[in-house]
């Protein structure tokens, strides 16, 4: 991670932090050994960069792309779901 700068964490204590610097992503990490798990990040637009994360009930995942004034919206798990402008 080269800058994280946005960061959510779900009810099972999984971590979701956003990287802004580097290969502009998300990720997330586990609880209590803190690796990084596996996140499907397919699809959908690139990410540039991101910086505020969230979550919701169903533990879909909501980034904010900041250079394409968006919201890239992911299933829970990483994959693509849609975008909101």
């Amino acid at each position: 991670l080269d800058g994280v700068i946005g960061i959510a964490v779900d009810p099972t204590e999984y971590v979701y932090v956003t990287d802004y610097y580097g290969d502009p992503t998300f990720a997330q990490y586990a609880p209590v050994t803190g690796k990084q798990t596996s996140l499907n990040l397919s699809g959908g637009p690139a990410l540039s960069n991101p910086q505020g994360i969230a979550l919701d009930a169903s533990l879909n995942i909501y980034v904010s792309n900041t250079a394409h004034n968006a919201i890239n919206v992911y299933h829970n798990g990483g994959v693509y779901w849609y975008t909101i402008q």
